[in-house]
């Protein structure tokens, strides 16, 4: 997170450009800087339980809140999870899902911005809805992410196929999905593409796991990485598809 804010903060200026200050741009630079800020900190907190193209039904991990975003990322609900569940199933239904559906998660301590640039990329290619699921990696661990994903993709029944897009540590999310579902959402799975998977554990993670202090800390999925692999590799299917 802290790296894109870095390059962040770095891209409001190119290379040699001489400044050109207007009035308001100093306060416009700081609003949109603590927005980034405010949304890759929520990215650690909430797991989608509901993806409409970028219409999302979160809950935040261990307990009953619950909240819609709309397409900007603003909330346009909080509540309790029935309050929510129908507020996200009120809103506009004029876009239809596609039978061809992608889906990106992204890695450990990231959000779903980190997957924002393939997700246009492969929108401009394929004649496909590329979505995102974006989950609280450090707040509960894979198993939970994994239920949270099987509850997203049970809410898109005209996704005849879908496919996956993993980056690290979300590659493990969709395999423990795997291992979970039934076969007949398996049936419905094409391909799944590995970006940088941890199939056999992470080699940070083992080092991190010899600081002191480390393994009391260390919660959620970094904590299966780090603390709990060798009980969590066997509950982590191998993939049918391509």
């Amino acid at each position: 997170m802290w790296l894109a804010l870095i390059v962040c903060v770095a891209a409001t200026r190119a290379p040699g450009e001489e400044p050109t200050a207007k009035p308001g741009d100093a306060i416009r630079r700081d609003a949109a800087l603590v927005e980034f800020v405010r949304r890759g900190r929520e990215a650690l907190e909430w797991t989608d339980e509901g993806v409409r193209h970028e219409w999302r039904l979160q809950r935040r991990p261990g307990t009953e809140a619950c909240r819609v975003l709309d397409p900007d990322d603003r909330v346009v609900r909080e509540g309790t999870a029935e309050e929510c569940r129908h507020a996200f199933a009120s809103r506009d239904r004029s876009q239809r899902v596609r039978s061809d559906v992608v889906f990106l998660l992204h890695g450990l301590g990231e959000g779903r911005w980190s997957m924002r640039p393939l997700a246009d990329s492969l929108r401009s290619r394929l004649d496909a809805d590329v979505m995102s699921f974006g989950y609280a990696s450090v707040k509960a661990d894979i198993d939970a992410h994994a239920r949270a994903l099987g509850t997203v993709l049970a809410g898109l029944p005209e996704a005849e196929r879908i496919s996956f897009v993993g980056h690290s540590l979300g590659n493990l999310v969709v395999r423990r999905w795997m291992a979970i579902a039934a076969a007949e959402d398996l049936a419905r799975v094409q391909r799944m593409v590995m970006l940088g998977p941890p199939n056999q554990g992470a080699d940070l993670a083992r080092l991190a796991a010899k600081i002191w202090g480390f393994a009391i800390r260390a919660e959620g999925a970094a904590r299966d990485l780090a603390i709990d692999w060798e009980a969590v590799a066997p509950g982590l299917a191998v993939p049918a598809c391509d």
